[in-house]
């Protein structure tokens, strides 16, 4: 019995195209284990699943102003 699934993934990643831009802005430090993880976790899922999955994201960066220097990403 071979049955799909779908499979929904809640991240925190940061775009690759985004990454230098929210090293910037961001004061202090940021959730780079999370990010890497996160994304070996995707990378894993995409190479050995054989459905797709969607990705809700939600980035790890701290709450403006005082630990994010803009209201937008």
């Amino acid at each position: 019995m071979n049955k799909e699934m779908d499979i929904i993934f809640l991240t925190g990643l940061f775009p690759n195209e985004d990454y230098a831009e929210i090293l910037k802005k961001s004061k202090g430090a940021v959730q780079n284990a999370a990010n890497n993880l996160q994304w070996e976790l995707v990378k894993g899922l995409d190479e050995n699943l054989n459905s797709n999955f969607s990705l809700i994201n939600s980035m790890y960066i701290g709450s403006f102003p005082k630990r994010y220097k803009s209201i937008f990403n």
